[in-house]
């Protein structure tokens, strides 16, 4: 099934902002968030820490998704 990721700019690193994915039937935001990183050339749990919304609510990586959400994919920052 086909979803849509929506990530920042400084992770898109240049690229577009608005990402389609493809996860199997049944899959979940982990198995979007590692499709993810292999669209982005990461190495495999990069995004594990990443908090990700569906229909503006925050949901943990085994929730189950449908065809045609999307997701926003929100990674931990630090700084001062």
């Amino acid at each position: 099934m086909r979803v849509a990721a929506r990530i920042s700019a400084t992770l898109a690193a240049g690229g577009p902002t608005r990402r389609p994915l493809q996860v199997s039937d049944g899959g979940t935001v982990g198995d979007a968030v590692a499709a993810l990183e292999v669209e982005l050339g990461m190495a495999p749990g990069s995004l594990a820490s990443a908090a990700v919304s569906v229909s503006g609510a925050i949901v943990g990586h085994d929730h189950p998704l449908h065809g045609g959400e999307e997701l926003a994919v929100v990674v931990p920052v630090a700084g001062g």
